[in-house]
Parts: structure tokens; sequence; C-alpha cells
């Protein structure tokens, strides 16, 4: 996905970048919201959002841009260097919001905390027991 925002970067650039911008014109072209003297940084920080809800990688060789999308977590990043495709390795972020999702998952639910407490203010209460099995 590439913005209007990035596709007009890139033109205004010109020869310098043509190769970037052949790659961008495969891309299918998101019309932003932004103003036509939006930096391009912000314009994808925006469609990034808060918590890559989209789950987009970012593709860039500007390093003030990565520095703030590794601060953000969660957005995978790509660049080029000597003509190779580099993934970036998950900055501190990522790794941290990835460890807080892990554990969220297990943490007990509200439901399972209010009947541990129950349990903990009284042990001998057996109301959330399933009823005991018929003999056969």
């Amino acid at each position: 996905m590439v913005t209007n925002c990035i596709r007009n970067e890139l033109r205004k650039i010109g020869d310098a970048v043509s190769g970037a911008s052949l790659i961008a014109k495969r891309f299918q072209c998101v019309r932003c919201s932004c103003q036509s003297d939006q930096k391009v940084k912000n314009c994808v920080m925006s469609q990034i959002g808060e918590n890559n809800a989209s789950h987009y990688a970012v593709a860039t060789q500007d390093p003030n841009l990565r520095k703030a999308l590794r601060a953000m977590g969660g957005v995978p990043l790509l660049f080029i260097v000597n003509g190779k495709i580099i993934l970036e390795h998950p900055s501190k972020e990522t790794m941290e919001a990835a460890r807080r999702r892990e554990m969220a998952k297990c943490a007990p639910s509200d439901y399972e905390r209010k009947v541990l407490k129950r349990i903990a203010a009284d042990p001998t209460d057996s109301a959330d027991e399933p009823p005991a099995a018929a003999p056969a």
C-alpha cells in the first residue's frame, strides 16, 4: 500500500529515487486525508495508527521514520542495504508489547478473578462446582 503523499514525495525528489518510484507504482494507492504540505513521515504514522491494527509493514530508507516507528512498536521495518532487502529485528518496544499481550492471555478473566476471590473468602463454598454425575 502506498499513499498519495508518498507518490508525490517520490515525484518531487525525481531521478534519485527512480527505483523506489517504480516499486511504489506496483502497489495499491490509498487516498489519505493529509494536507498537501504534510510530511510523508506524518502521513505514514497516521496510516499506521497507535497500534498498527492493520498489521502494516513499512519499507523505508528514512532513518527518522524508522526511529519513530521503532519507538511505537509492533511495526515490521524493511530497508535496503547494498541492494539487499533487510528485515529489521524487532525493537525493544515491539518485544515488550508482545510480552504484555502474551501475559494478558495467561491472566485470569474477570469471572475467574471473581470466583477466586469468593473461594479465597470462603473455601467451603462449592456453588461453582459442577453437579456430581449420577451413578451408572
